[in-house]
């Protein structure tokens, strides 16, 4: 419905496919990057939103590390938009 709303009112639409919220351990996080990345590879894009907590941070630059091998690549949320 929202996207239908968004394409008649001819707006920009990103919707999230993953969240890593402040409560998850370390192994939840990973889950769900690894699951971001699995998505990108098959759809061509994943959108995460991440709370800003110092281990989701940590847990974030080290899958950003391994990011060049898969061939995935980080982009702003407006290069996701439609």
């Amino acid at each position: 419905m929202l996207a239908n709303l968004a394409s008649q009112q001819k707006a920009p639409l990103a919707a999230i496919d993953f969240r890593i919220d402040a409560d998850l351990a370390s192994e939840s996080i990973d889950q769900i990057l690894a699951q971001a990345a699995r998505q990108a590879q098959q759809t061509g894009n994943a959108v995460c939103l991440i709370a800003p907590t110092p281990l989701a941070i940590d847990r974030l630059n080290h899958w950003v590390a391994g990011l060049r091998a898969s061939g995935i690549r980080l982009a702003p949320l407006s290069a996701m938009l439609h």
